[in-house]
């Protein structure tokens, strides 16, 4: 207990004691009187009584009054004070809030900016994405543009330099089986016309194809050798020119041609589209060895072996001679023709180191490519005369210096002349360039 509580009890109670001693008094002269009758003097007590409870009850309530009013003062003070002490924590509070709220709105300012940066940084990026891929479409379409007009200029300077055998027209008359890639084989025909009775001659009429050349159209339509030419078209076929002439008719030649064969004793239809052949004969193809003035051997597939060697030609004048297998180019091996022709074009305009296997040594060979070739005459372009059937594999021929020279050069292996520059015999294929009269 406190001591101002203390005190207000010891106030209380000497004022109860002051009330009941002051009643008491009040009392007393009626007490001392004589009473004149018993009743009012009972009467008198009890109100003297009263009187002093009454008293003492306002003296009580007022003394327990006065401590709850000086208590809510005290608290009422206490709640003044905190309030004056916690105006200065506002007052100071306040700064603090209208700072951090700025400092909120400028974080969220600099998030709008740094998002508007990076979206302008995106786009940015974008664009000249756009524009790269722009200028890389414009650098492909020029680079295509370019290469074409060089292709064309090539083909024009092509076309001059073939001159008038480019274009030169087709005549059925001046056609051979040959110039298709087709060999038939003579002496079966005269074998069956000599032996067979009439009636087996017209089982066994026809064309016997004895070779079919492994590149160009004619590879690709399906003949093979030891095929029975029986009609074309619906006419019977008995010699090479029925073949040419009803296969190359006019009212057909852009039309399919129905070509029956009799093989290993059936009939088999080929389709032929004699348009496509006419395309292929009247276009003269040229090749980078040609340009060199090599021709290779195409009955090999397996090795690139020289067959001949066209005269004063870069490759005439650096030494490549008939029968050398050419197997590396500039340090490039070389196992097949499609690989020498593909080092070819890949080294085009550089020197051109041969090795080649010449009898049975290994030489080197330098072709100066920068020389261009001087055209031969057209009578040495014979290049569709028969190989001789006596010419052994590459690896079997004699050193180059038992080559007897022909016309009066080195290097050119000597090859029967035969007026017919495609003979119907078999193992005798056309080899590029034809001749063109």
């Amino acid at each position: 207990m406190t001591e101002e509580a203390r005190r207000w009890m010891s106030q209380l109670g000497l004022s109860v004691s002051l009330g009941v001693g002051a009643a008491l008094l009040s009392a007393a002269p009626a007490w001392s009187q004589e009473p004149t009758s018993p009743a009012p003097a009972a009467e008198a007590a009890d109100q003297a009584v009263d009187s002093a409870a009454d008293a003492a009850a306002e003296t009580v309530q007022d003394a327990a009054q006065q401590p709850a009013a000086a208590a809510r003062e005290a608290a009422q003070d206490a709640r003044d004070a905190a309030s004056d002490a916690a105006q200065p924590a506002r007052e100071n509070a306040a700064p603090a809030g209208d700072a951090a709220r700025d400092a909120a709105q400028n974080a969220r300012d600099s998030a709008r900016d740094a998002v508007d940066s990076a979206r302008d940084a995106a786009r940015s990026t974008r664009d000249a994405a756009q524009n790269t891929r722009d200028a890389a479409r414009n650098a492909v379409d020029a680079a295509g543009d370019a290469a074409r007009n060089t292709i064309d200029r090539a083909r024009s300077s092509a076309r001059a330099a073939i001159g008038s055998d480019a274009g030169q027209e087709f005549r059925v008359e001046d056609t051979r089986a040959a110039d298709l890639g087709l060999w038939f084989d003579n002496a079966a025909r005269a074998s069956v016309a000599g032996q067979a009775t009439p009636g087996q001659a017209a089982a066994q009429s026809g064309l016997v194809i004895s070779d079919v050349a492994t590149t160009g159209a004619i590879a690709r339509l399906g003949f093979r050798e030891g095929d029975r030419i029986v009609s074309v078209n619906g006419q019977p076929i008995a010699r090479e020119a029925d073949f040419i002439n009803y296969l190359f008719a006019d009212d057909l030649r852009d039309q399919q041609v129905r070509v029956i064969v009799n093989r290993a004793g059936r009939e088999e239809v080929i389709m032929v589209q004699p348009a496509t052949l006419v395309r292929e004969i009247t276009t003269i193809q040229h090749s980078p060895l040609e340009e060199l003035g090599i021709i290779l051997d195409d009955r090999y597939d397996d090795k690139a072996l020289v067959w001949r060697v066209t005269r004063r030609s870069p490759a005439y004048y650096g030494g490549v001679r008939s029968g050398d297998v050419i197997t590396a180019l500039n340090d490039q091996r070389v196992q097949t023709p499609e690989d020498l022709q593909r080092a070819i074009v890949k080294f085009e305009g550089e020197p051109l180191q041969f090795e080649v296997n010449r009898g049975e040594r290994v030489r080197q060979v330098s072709v100066e490519v920068q020389q261009a070739a001087i055209p031969a005459p057209r009578e040495q372009l014979e290049y569709n005369e028969p190989l001789p059937q006596a010419v052994p594999p590459a690896q079997a021929l004699p050193p180059a210096q038992a080559l007897p020279p022909a016309d009066g050069r080195p290097g050119l292996a000597p090859a029967p002349r035969n007026v017919d520059p495609t003979p119907d015999r078999p193992g005798v294929r056309p080899l590029l360039p034809r001749r063109r009269d």
